[in-house]
């Protein structure tokens, strides 16, 4: 044999041998990653693969997202806008077979709920109705308080109180993720409220002069005197006495202010003439 031929001959063994290995390759090991598997929707996910033993061979890629959609893409993005847990399925396929699938798993939440609410017809007389409206978002149920042991879960409910008073309204709205309460308060009011008072005077004594305040008030549950002198009084009906100034009658600004149930008052003020001593 010729030493030219004995080079190439060995050259077409060598690559008689080359094509058989690419002829029959070993099938690759799929993986994936995720660059989230845990995320509130809707969130965007960027999958990569980390398949090794691919070679130089050409493969086919199918990710599967768990949701009902899928790409072809090597490295592809996907954004979730269903809640719950997804299976998420690497595939490749190729001339020579398909490997076996990598799956990894994607958890999607919901948005807690924010509770919200807004009302009309407080400050009204009792009974009246008070309508309440819903302004909560991502939530799937809700427990209303209404402040007097009553409670609903309406999503929009009109509760009647028939009693005046202030009452603390809670309104907790929930969904699958937790809860959340949002408060307010709601002013009921009672019969209509009025200050008035009048006087009696005993000026028997010439250093002072006694004067019995008699409170004609109605529909109050408390009262705050001013006698004009910087001395007050919390009593329904007091007494007090004024020093009677020699030489020249005193005049004192007596201020009654009358409360009702919640925060509501009402005033009454008198201009109250001490004469001076006779």
């Amino acid at each position: 044999m010729s030493t030219y031929l004995k080079p190439f001959l060995y050259f077409v063994l060598v690559w008689m041998a080359a094509g058989c290995q690419l002829e029959d390759p070993t099938l690759p090991v799929a993986a994936g990653s995720a660059s989230a598997t845990d995320c509130t929707a809707p969130c965007t996910v960027q999958f990569t693969d980390a398949s090794t033993g691919r070679g130089l061979y050409a493969w086919n890629y199918r990710w599967d997202f768990g949701d009902g959609t899928s790409s072809t893409e090597k490295n592809p993005s996907h954004t979730y806008t269903q809640t719950g847990t997804h299976q998420v399925t690497l595939s490749l396929s190729g001339k020579y077979g398909n490997a076996t699938d990598s799956s990894l798993t994607v958890t999607v939440k919901g948005k807690g709920p924010v509770a919200g609410f807004t009302f009309t017809g407080g400050n009204c007389t009792a009974p009246c109705e008070v309508v309440f409206t819903n302004q909560s978002e991502n939530a799937t149920t809700y427990l209303w308080t209404f402040g007097d042991g009553t409670s609903s879960t309406q999503q929009n409910p009109v509760k009647t109180y028939t009693s005046a008073g202030k009452y603390k309204v809670e309104l907790t709205a929930s969904n699958a993720q937790g809860t959340h309460l949002k408060s307010d308060s709601v002013t009921i009011l009672g019969p209509e409220l009025v200050a008035n008072f009048g006087v009696e005077l005993d000026n028997s004594r010439t250093d002072s002069t006694k004067v019995k305040f008699i409170n004609m008030s109605t529909n109050a549950t408390g009262y705050q005197w001013d006698f004009g002198d910087k001395i007050t009084s919390t009593l329904k009906d007091p007494i007090h006495w004024y020093k009677r100034l020699s030489g020249k009658d005193t005049s004192y600004a007596v201020k009654l202010k009358a409360i009702g149930i919640g925060e509501s008052f009402k005033e009454k003020t008198m201009s109250l003439v001490i004469q001076k001593p006779e």
